[in-house]
């Protein structure tokens, strides 16, 4: 029986071993609007940490997951769609007592196959409806405007009212990492010795 707990004892701990240099994190939130002739989701990962070190800007690169959404051309009236996977959120954060707003920027990925990462969407927040932490890692219903652009040009716009929501929200919440489950499966092993022992 001894060799059976050591057996089980050792598997916990190369799991814990393991783990320590690939820890399994996800928390992901979907980005969600649609007013009149625009709709659309952006998913990221909330988990990304922040690779700019400066107060006034935030990075998450490689954060966005998968995006779609659609709005209205403004040069030529057509309705175009971006689909796609990637891409990293940028957040601009408003000097204190400038009266200015936080904006969101999100770079996307490959549009189509072999394009270069040339769109963006650029999002800002109306003053009048601040009364939310606007952080990408909780939920928060907000309004706000938005335009997409390709390269330094505008593209098209989105129908982001400020007077209607824009959701952000979790969907899909942390997953434990191997650690834990290393950790519970030690917990076990000594339950059932002591166990054995009385």
């Amino acid at each position: 029986m001894n060799s059976i707990f050591q057996r089980v004892g050792a598997v916990a701990l190369a799991s814990a071993a393991l783990c320590a240099a690939s820890a399994a994190h996800a928390d992901v939130y979907s980005f969600d609007w649609g007013y009149r002739w625009s709709a659309g989701q952006i998913r990221h990962d909330a988990s990304v940490p922040d690779s700019d070190p400066s107060a006034a800007r935030d990075v998450y690169a490689n954060s966005i997951l998968d995006y779609s959404f659609g709005g209205l051309n403004v040069n030529d009236f057509t309705f175009p769609h971006l689909r796609g996977t990637g891409g990293t959120l940028v957040v601009d954060h408003a000097a204190p007592g400038s009266g200015g707003v936080d904006t969101f920027t999100f770079r996307f990925g490959s549009v189509v196959p072999g394009e270069t990462a040339q769109y963006r969407l650029v999002a800002s927040f109306d003053s009048a409806f601040q009364n939310e932490p606007h952080a990408i890692d909780r939920p928060w219903v907000s309004g706000m405007s938005g335009v997409v652009y390709r390269g330094e040009s505008e593209q098209f716009m989105l129908a982001m009212n400020p007077a209607y929501p824009t959701w952000h929200q979790r969907v899909a919440s942390p997953v434990p990492e191997p650690a834990t489950w290393a950790l519970f499966g030690l917990g076990f092993v000594g339950l059932a010795a002591r166990r054995r022992r009385g």
